[in-house]
């Protein structure tokens, strides 16, 4: 698939809707991939789903916290290493892999937490 690229400069946002089709999470694996850079401590960078169920990737004080209930329950994991913050204004590459209704790992500049 062609890489996409957004930039925002401030409150701007991208959307797009999966409501028409469905089930939002047609596939059974899937692989999330973007680079960001920014100075704030705290943001949304990526989300998809409804009340029921979802996919979140935010900063959080500096650090990726990953938010996801595909149906099988919520599951929350973080990467806030304690001499690093992604906040620094510097490309970051984040890496989410999902298998079925599952959070297969989460991955920062290749840091893992599971």
């Amino acid at each position: 698939k062609p890489i996409v690229e957004a930039t925002f400069t401030g409150v701007e946002y991208l959307t797009y809707d999966l409501s028409g089709r469905g089930d939002s999470f047609v596939s059974s694996k899937d692989k999330l991939t973007m680079y960001f850079k920014t100075r704030h401590a705290d943001g949304l960078l990526f989300y998809t789903g409804d009340l029921g169920e979802y996919f979140n990737v935010a900063l959080i004080g500096g650090g990726v916290d990953l938010s996801v209930n595909l149906g099988s329950g919520k599951y929350d994991a973080n990467i806030n290493p304690p001499n690093q913050r992604f906040d620094d204004n510097k490309w970051h590459l984040v890496e989410v892999t999902r298998e079925s209704r599952e959070v297969g790992s989460l991955f920062v500049d290749k840091l893992l937490t599971i």
